[in-house]
């Protein structure tokens, strides 16, 4: 076979060969069944490139999701807010006589532009973002040290911008995340604490739309929803009247670190608690009631407890003296007297048996109302 020959075999064999791996690489590269992917990472098909024609990403490549196993797993419109690199080194295309064309791919701000005279098929390789969103804070009820109910605020500010989920539980592990979505960086939300009073630690996670999860930022608050119990108060140890408008108050409470007194029922002047306190009544003669609430640090408030006393700090006038009076031996002598108020008030009788004799406390026998009644006998 001469050497022309052998050259023509040659070419064609050579033809044939870079048919049959267009054809490998045109398939390999439109059916979906022999496309195999590593976890992560998206490998991008597009329709057959027209000559230098621009394509946005987000509207004209379809992404392949591998699971992890080689196999495919679905298409889907390419997201605005994914995070991705453009592969220039794996990125490549195909002309319609089987070459291998590098370097006419030009990326930029989502759009991918074809630098070719010709009409060719190019794949491109995209990898997707590894880098897991964060959590830049995190905060229960405004970075309160206590919440008084269960239902609390959670404000949550993250660093990137395309997280697509967060979590919020009171366990570190996120395996037990309820996920819910999100289009946020800054956002407050509403999370139940679990039952029973004391310290609680809420965590937080987020993901992105690549299923990077994010490490945990935490923020601790203390539950106290039992308002402080043992609530009472005295008034001058239980005195029932006063004479002064100053009188001592004993105060007691089981959990309380404020309390609130007022002479009316309502009150807004919050002191530190303390078992003794000294405290000024209104003036004016009559029945005072003091009323007290109690709190705690975390907030909770007891209903009013109250106790009385009557302030009487004008003394009583006599504004009858009692009369004289004339019986015969053996009958009883009758003594009255009226005052200008008979509320709480008690008398001292006394009485004498000449108009030179000296005073006697009748009062001794008991005998303290305005009534006085005596006995006559003849003295032998």
């Amino acid at each position: 076979m001469d050497t022309e020959i052998k050259r023509k075999l040659y070419l064609v064999l050579i033809s044939f060969m870079i048919i049959v791996m267009s054809i490998v690489l045109y398939k390999s590269f439109n059916y979906e069944e022999n496309l195999e992917f590593d976890y992560k990472v998206n490998y991008v098909t597009p329709d057959n490139l027209e000559t230098n024609k621009e394509y946005d990403i987000n509207k004209n490549i379809a992404v392949l999701v591998g699971d992890g196993t080689g196999k495919y797993v679905e298409s889907m419109t390419w997201p605005s807010n994914l995070k991705y690199a453009f592969n220039a080194e794996m990125s490549s295309c195909i002309d319609k006589d089987g070459n291998i064309i590098r370097d006419i791919l030009h990326y930029e701000n989502g759009i991918v532009k074809v630098s070719t005279p010709t009409t060719v098929f190019c794949y491109m390789y995209f990898d997707l973002d590894k880098v897991a969103p964060q959590i830049e804070s995190m905060m229960i009820n405004s970075d309160s040290e206590y919440a008084i109910d269960s239902l609390v605020n959670v404000s949550i500010n993250i660093i990137d911008d395309d997280v697509s989920h967060y979590c919020l539980t009171e366990s570190s592990n996120y395996n037990d995340c309820v996920w819910i979505e999100t289009n946020t960086k800054n956002f407050t939300v509403n999370y139940r604490l679990s039952n029973g009073d004391g310290l609680k630690t809420v965590y937080a996670f987020v993901k992105d739309i690549a299923e990077n999860i994010s490490e945990s930022v935490s923020d601790e608050i203390i539950l106290d929803t039992t308002a402080p119990s043992n609530n009472g108060i005295s008034i001058n140890s239980d005195a029932t009247y006063t004479q002064s408008t100053s009188v001592t108050l004993t105060l007691s409470s089981t959990g309380a670190t404020k309390m609130c007194i007022s002479n009316t029922p309502v009150c807004s002047n919050w002191v530190d608690y303390a078992a003794n306190l000294t405290w000024t009544l209104t003036s004016t003669d009559g029945h005072k009631t003091v009323y007290v609430i109690y709190k705690d640090d975390a907030g909770n408030i007891t209903d009013a407890v109250n106790d009385s006393i009557y302030l009487d700090s004008t003394g009583p006038v006599i504004t009858s003296q009692p009369s004289n009076r004339s019986v015969t031996v053996g009958s009883n002598a009758v003594f009255s007297v009226a005052t200008s108020s008979t509320d709480g008030v008690t008398y001292e009788w006394q009485y004498r048996t000449s108009s030179s004799g000296s005073w006697n406390n009748a009062s001794d026998t008991g005998n303290k109302t305005n009534t006085l009644t005596v006995s006559t006998t003849l003295s032998k």
